[in-house]
């Protein structure tokens, strides 16, 4: 993906003071803009809607140079998932973690104590769009008749999920 255009912010600067009878505050607002384009390589869209996006999101990165041509002896022995999103779909969610992140670097960008977005122009195209299965492995505990869902990054080992927790 590919994003470009201008976006405006606000930014504010406040300073505090005191002469030992009266407080003061001082409030500086700026309107900035900044323009630019971003190239964004590899960014993920779980294609699949059995798990939320934000797990699936929580145990990110991988480690690209890793991949290897699909070969369905991988699999062999165990449960594997077919994507079920619509590519659309999943276009849009790398969209909107790009505009996300073009949004912080912009912000991070100015200098000053609070920065807002006021008008966002950035736009973002698709340059290419490729299905890849990633090693992640699942699990669902049922424990008191709730279930527990946990993932791990099969390259990594980063483990994640809500633990049930003893009231006792």
């Amino acid at each position: 993906l590919n994003a470009t255009g201008e976006v405006t912010l606000k930014a504010v600067d406040t300073t505090s003071w005191s002469d030992g009878v009266y407080s003061y505050t001082r409030t500086d607002i700026y309107s900035v803009k900044r323009s630019g384009y971003f190239d964004f390589n590899k960014v993920l869209a779980d294609a699949s809607s059995r798990f939320s996006d934000e797990l699936m999101d929580s145990i990110e990165p991988f480690d690209y140079d890793e991949l290897k041509p699909y070969n369905h002896a991988y699999l062999s022995g165990f449960l594997a998932e077919k994507y079920d999103v619509e590519d659309e779909v999943a276009l849009q969610r790398a969209n909107d973690r790009t505009m996300m992140t073009c949004n912080e670097l912009i912000k991070a960008s100015v200098r000053h104590s609070s920065v807002s977005i006021v008008d966002n122009g950035m736009v973002i195209k698709p340059e290419h769009c490729h299905y890849i299965m990633l090693p992640v492995w699942m699990v669902n505990i049922k424990y008191k008749d709730k279930m527990y869902t946990f993932a791990m990054n099969g390259q990594t080992g980063k483990f994640i999920g809500d633990l049930p927790m003893d009231q006792g």
